[in-house]
């Protein structure tokens, strides 16, 4: 018997796709540090005159996080131009980044980190919003968290080919990737919520034909109206503030997001191959950390199975206790290794099992559920500029954390300090998700507007 796909699952997985190609290279830039940082301190194959210190190597990870801002500021761009040119001209930031890190000059890697965290705010933010708004409610949370199945994709990408081929080349790959993307994204419809915005209702029925929703064209009135009276008479940063659902909206995601960048599990990403020589860890560096890739992705996958079947928060739950578990078993791990306890020298192998499963649990809720919500919470005149502020304050954060954990914990206390503290972050998470985050499961944006709204 063969299966039938619906006309308009078949167009909007078919646009999505083009759109993936975005957080693939999110994922590249990601985890670009993690095979590259052990190449810059070797003389024989780095571009730099002089090994990398252990302060340069921080700040080489944690400087992605501190330019997150450019994505308030193209929050309100993408309300004037729209998603598509904003999404294009933030990948010429990706462009320019990896042109930048061809240079034997420690200054021009800090400026390529800082344009890969200008597109990657870009890039999060603006996906999220536009699949969030050109979805139908059914299939919006599978394509919502594909995202984060492609970013890993990513991390696998550079995991993959960084170690292996010459330094230069891992540079230009995807500056190649970069130009597919631009010209995928100049071929794909402007969503529809972008021309309600701009009151352009022959648009907006346009817009909603190309994605398949015929059926939403019938409560186009209904949309515009309701539109009207709650956008009417305040800017949108205001609006962010004083409409009760977009308050309650920004609370949820201000700190959820922020949870998810310090909660510990990006930064080991970083700098997995560097942790995993510290460790000891009886398998090759570089292979266990395509080995966490894949696992990453894999855990990645199963969200997208489940999230529109079980919801959001479940995942979210099982995905902090288990990552907080893990955190607490690597901070013993590291301890016993650091007092010389004699029994660890049989448990190599264990913090790579732990690390294995904590991205694996990582991957099926934190990575994937807060991206989900980030395109779903807001209403539509102040989505952009509410996700975009979240990730915003949400990098600062992690900035900090990053720093503070592998600047400051790591050298007065040791491997272990690091990994008990992610451990609170991520008990801080559960309980957050328990009191605070509601289900969002097959309920249209307006719908979801209305359940903040109570």
């Amino acid at each position: 018997m063969k299966l039938k796909i619906e006309r308009y699952v078949k167009k909007q997985f078919g646009i999505a796709v083009f759109l993936y190609i975005g957080p693939i290279l999110n994922g590249y830039a990601t985890g670009w540090t993690a095979p590259m940082v052990p190449i810059l301190m070797d003389n024989a194959q780095s571009p730099l005159k002089e090994p990398l210190t252990a302060t340069q190597i921080s700040w080489l990870g944690s400087i992605v996080y501190l330019f997150l801002f450019a994505a308030v500021i193209v929050g309100y761009i993408a309300n004037i131009v729209g998603r598509r040119l904003s999404l294009i001209g933030g990948a010429v930031f990706t462009i320019a980044s990896y042109g930048l890190l061809v240079a034997p000059n420690i200054a021009m890697l800090y400026a390529a980190r800082v344009f890969h965290s200008i597109y990657t705010s870009v890039n999060v933010f603006l996906t999220l919003v536009y699949i969030g708004e050109m979805a139908s409610s059914n299939i919006r949370g599978i394509l919502l968290t594909m995202t984060a199945v492609c970013q890993n994709l990513g991390c696998i990408l550079v995991f993959s080919v960084g170690p292996y081929i010459p330094y230069r080349m891992v540079q230009y790959l995807p500056i190649i990737l970069t130009i597919v993307y631009i010209i995928a994204v100049f071929l794909i419809p402007e969503s529809p919520v972008y021309y309600l915005i701009k009151g352009d209702e022959k648009s907006v029925i346009a817009s909603l034909r190309k994605f398949g929703r015929d059926d939403d064209i019938n409560q186009l009135s209904l949309m515009t109206e309701e539109f009207k009276v709650s956008h009417s008479s305040t800017t949108p940063i205001r609006e962010l503030f004083t409409v009760k659902s977009n308050r309650k909206a920004f609370f949820i995601m201000l700190v959820l997001t922020t949870l998810q960048y310090i909660s510990g599990v990006l930064n080991i990403l970083f700098f997995a191959t560097t942790i995993f020589e510290s460790a000891g860890s009886s398998v090759d560096p570089n292979i266990s950390t395509i080995i966490i890739g894949i696992i990453f992705t894999v855990g990645s996958l199963i969200s997208p199975i489940f999230v529109d079947n079980y919801g959001r928060r479940i995942l979210l739950l099982i995905s902090t206790f288990g990552c907080s578990l893990c955190m607490a078993l690597l901070g013993i791990y590291f301890y016993l290794e650091q007092i010389n306890q004699t029994s660890v020298s049989s448990l190599k192998w264990l913090p790579l099992l732990l690390v294995i499963v904590l991205f694996f649990i990582f991957g099926i809720g934190l990575s994937t559920i807060p991206n989900t919500l980030l395109g779903e919470m807001f209403g539509p005149n102040v989505r952009t500029i509410g996700s975009s502020i979240s990730i915003c304050i949400g990098g600062v954060a992690g900035f900090l954390s990053t720093n503070f954990s592998f600047g400051y914990l790591l050298v007065y206390f040791g491997m272990h300090a690091i990994f008990w503290y992610f451990t609170v972050i991520n008990i801080l998470a559960f309980v957050f998700t328990l009191l605070y985050v509601p289900e969002t499961k097959g309920l249209s944006l307006i719908e979801v507007e209305n359940l903040l709204a109570k």
